[in-house]
């Protein structure tokens, strides 16, 4: 106990830039899991994996490069230092890294073990959900008996969507492109493919206005929707 409180100090400092960057790259997780309709983070082993590595990585390179080994002053200058490293994590994978008069490249190890992080996320439970719910999804938008007022919907969202988005994406091309397609099964396939970049959510609003079947709603949406609150469609 006294050894890791003669050296907490340091292993504060070396925790800061590791926090910093799994902040910042929750959003590509996010994003990246947006497939998921029912994303439970601590729920998956593989997300605890990826945090372990997002925090752990960046502090294991800081500490080796800040030679934090040698017990440095606690300055703010240090500290400025670990959240510059924290912060700017991203770019420094793509640049080499100087420890000890030798140069590394560490971008290649990095992306590996954030990859064996991302199979093991894909092939949860939550994954083979999402199999599960997009396929009946998709079923349903086949089935459906009018899709017009879910793509006005669908369009409505989008445009608002791209207006706070640095990057948008050109959903408008790919609405056109499912209006125009006549195979209907073609056209569930598109429209599903949209729909998965829904927010969480929205998804079961959006759902619903395409007038798929209440029993899909019930069976993944129990807390939004009961029999009683459904409106009923002519």
């Amino acid at each position: 106990m006294n050894w890791f409180g003669e050296w907490l100090p340091w292993f504060a400092v070396t925790i800061i830039p590791g926090g910093l960057n799994t902040f910042i790259a929750y959003g590509e997780l996010a994003e990246r899991c947006k497939i998921f309709p029912f994303f439970q983070p601590y729920k998956i082993p593989g997300v605890w994996l990826w945090g372990v590595i997002q925090v752990f990585f960046p502090a294991g390179l800081f500490w080796l490069v800040a030679s934090l080994a040698a017990r440095p002053q606690i300055s703010s200058s240090l500290i400025i230092e670990a959240i510059a490293f924290g912060i700017g994590f991203t770019a420094l994978l793509n640049a080499s890294i100087t420890i000890r008069a030798h140069t590394y490249s560490v971008k290649p190890i990095y992306d590996r073990f954030i990859q064996i992080a991302y199979i093991a996320i894909r092939n949860s439970r939550q994954g083979d959900r999402a199999l599960e719910f997009w396929g009946e999804v998709e079923v349903a938008l086949h089935q459906s008996p009018d899709l017009t007022e879910g793509l006005r919907y669908l369009e409505d969202y989008f445009a608002v969507e791209a207006s706070f988005a640095l990057r948008p994406d050109d959903y408008e091309a790919r609405l056109t492109e499912v209006r125009a397609e006549t195979d209907r099964s073609k056209q569930a396939k598109l429209i599903k493919s949209l729909l998965q970049k829904v927010r969480r959510e929205r998804l079961c609003s959006m759902l619903w206005r395409f007038q798929i079947g209440d029993g899909l709603l019930l069976k993944y949406f129990p807390n939004r929707v009961s029999k009683t609150r459904i409106r009923r469609r002519p």
